[in-house]
């Protein structure tokens, strides 16, 4: 469900910004160059000004409860996952990433790109 915000003067101008609901991606991390796989869930909020990706409360499959990994701002540069900061890919934005594709495929959840 997506819902659409009018933003005023002085903080924003007057720009339309169009903000997504919150969604959950699953997806597998290997750190130690693949000696050791993780498979993590997390929530996804998309931002539409500019497209990114607000990935956060990033915690196992397993516990499921207790944050793991910070927050991560992710965007699709020329087909490729990167940081929003450093504009850099990494193995997380690259998993992440993937996850973010698959999830967008039609008939997979309730958020864009259906």
């Amino acid at each position: 469900m997506a819902l659409w915000y009018k933003c005023c003067p002085p903080f924003f101008g007057s720009k339309l910004f169009h903000m997504t609901n919150s969604y959950t991606i699953a997806f597998t991390y290997f750190v130690e160059n693949g000696k050791m796989k993780v498979d993590l869930v997390a929530d996804v909020d998309e931002h539409h000004s500019d497209t990114w990706y607000h990935v956060k409360n990033l915690r196992t499959t397993k516990s499921g409860i207790r944050q793991i990994l910070p927050d991560v701002q992710l965007k699709k540069v020329k087909g490729t996952w990167v940081h929003k900061d450093s504009e850099r890919e990494t193995d997380l934005s690259r998993a992440i990433g993937a996850a973010l594709d698959a999830s967008r495929e039609p008939g997979t959840g309730d958020h864009p790109g259906e």
